[in-house]
């Protein structure tokens, strides 16, 4: 492809630019966070797109004719520039609900849910329902940590500062296996509020 470029110094149209490829990058959806790295490359000119995920959101793969471009992607997608392509970076929300503000708190309904609260130690949360650990924190789990058991949310240098409302649901089977000073669901709050929520310990 060939196009005209401009000399932004004095508007003229100097030449012709060889354009490789027009690569192409959005969202979806379009709330879940933003692309950056698309536009018009030479042949052969290294591609990097970057997807950052809004609050609340993860990264979950880039697609392309919504096939994913490989098995487990980063969110940095690099590539050369060959032909014209579209990528989609598709992100899926870290939470069943809310916007993780004090009047719409992040709704929490499984256990990997509770365990992002880690993620955005200023935000607000209530549970859904009673959330059932026992999984989560067995063998071949996230949660296990080879043997640790649930990893405490929060510490001295990065407390939690957000709020929990339980809104009367348990937490179950919780267990930790730790030396630390700060154990427990939180391992250091600083002016959060948690309430109305109850824990019952693994046997």
């Amino acid at each position: 492809m060939e196009v005209l470029f401009e000399d932004e110094s004095t508007g003229i149209y100097e030449g012709i630019l060889n354009i490789g490829a027009v690569i192409e990058a959005e969202p979806f959806p379009p709330e879940g966070g933003n692309v950056e790295g698309a536009g018009c490359f030479a042949v052969n000119e290294m591609v990097e797109l970057i997807a950052t995920p809004a609050d609340g959101y993860k990264f979950m793969e880039w697609r392309e004719d919504d096939l994913p471009v490989s098995p487990a992607p980063p969110p940095t997608y690099s590539f050369p520039a060959e032909e014209d392509r579209t990528l989609v970076a598709h992100f899926a929300p870290m939470f069943c609900g809310g916007t993780g503000t004090l009047t719409d708190p992040y709704l929490i309904c499984n256990a990997e849910q509770l365990d992002s609260i880690r993620v955005f130690l200023d935000k607000h949360y209530k549970l859904a329902q009673d959330i059932n650990l026992t999984t989560f924190l067995s063998v071949g789990y996230p949660g296990y940590n080879d043997g640790k058991g649930w990893e405490p949310i929060g510490d001295d240098t990065k407390p939690f500062t957000g709020s929990l409302n339980g809104d009367g649901h348990r937490i179950i089977g919780l267990w930790i296996n730790r030396s630390s000073d700060y154990i427990g669901l939180f391992g250091f709050i600083d002016g959060a509020v948690i309430r109305n929520v109850g824990v019952i310990i693994s046997d």
